[in-house]
Formats: structure tokens, C-alpha cells, sequence
């Protein structure tokens, strides 16, 4: 229940930092400052289903609204150089969170990125390239012995 409170306040919160970012834009600051803004959001949100997606539907709804343009008035964002680096900005935060929500729904429940087989040290068998024998067993191809200079 808390993670789908946190997962509408998120997308409130996303649609918050987009409206922040479209309205400062136009200027160079505002878009970096807001450019800096979203990213670190999106960079400092847990990769779960309740955290960077909602944040981010929020972020994108809100930019598809601002590009629609209403009878008797223009549009927000202007066919400029600003304007095609927000739209940019808004394509970045969708393909990072389409990454995460694959990774997410790919991985195994519980599972961490290097729970793949093969990964850890015990998985290695001995007909593997590379593979060590137990501990304490002797090595079938055993180095010889050191010589020291003066033998």
C-alpha cells in the first residue's frame, strides 16, 4: 500500500519537475539547471516498479501536454534550440527508464545482476577453461620448484 502511495506522489513529483523545466527553459541556465535537475531525480530514484517509472510518466506526461497546442494560444515550447534539447531531455528519461523497467521485468525475482550461472567462483566445473581445482588439492600440473642463483 506505501509503495503505491510513493509510486502517485513520484508521478506527482515528475510532472512538478517538468512543468519547472518547461516554463525555465527558454532561458540557457533554466534548461541546464532543469536538465540537471531531472537527471540527478532520475539517477537518485531506486530501479523498482514504484519509483523511476511513475516519476517519469509524470515527467513525460506533462511534456506531451505543453507540446499540444490549445485554440487561441501558441505553444510552450518553441521550435528552437532549446526546445528540441527539451524535447531530447524528455527522450532520455524514457529511454532510461524503458531500460530499467527491462531490466526489471527480465531479471529473476531476488535476483542480482551477477546471480547468473556461471558468474560465481563454486559454479566452475573442471572441464572449464580457467577453472581452479578445490582447495587443499593438488594441482595436476604442479610448477617446479624455485632455483635459487647460487644452485
Amino acid at each position: 500500500m506505501l509503495r503505491v502511495l510513493a509510486a502517485g506522489l513520484l508521478a506527482a513529483v515528475g510532472a512538478a519537475t517538468a512543468t519547472a523545466v518547461v516554463l525555465v527553459h527558454p532561458l540557457w541556465w533554466g534548461l541546464l539547471l532543469g536538465a540537471a535537475a531531472t537527471l540527478a531525480t532520475a539517477w537518485a530514484l531506486p530501479r523498482s516498479w514504484w519509483a523511476r517509472p511513475p516519476w517519469a510518466l509524470g515527467w513525460v506526461v506533462v511534456l506531451g501536454v505543453v507540446l499540444e497546442s490549445s485554440p487561441g494560444s501558441g505553444y510552450l515550447v518553441a521550435q528552437d534550440v532549446a526546445g528540441y534539447l527539451l524535447l531530447g531531455l524528455g527522450l532520455v528519461v524514457v529511454v532510461l527508464v524503458v531500460s530499467d523497467v527491462t531490466t526489471l521485468v527480465l531479471r529473476p525475482r531476488g535476483a542480482r545482476p551477477d546471480d547468473r550461472p556461471g558468474d560465481r567462483p563454486d559454479d566452475r566445473t573442471d572441464d572449464q577453461p580457467g577453472a581452479r581445482p578445490p582447495e587443499g588439492a593438488a594441482a595436476a600440473d604442479p610448477a617446479p620448484p624455485a632455483q635459487g642463483r647460487g644452485s
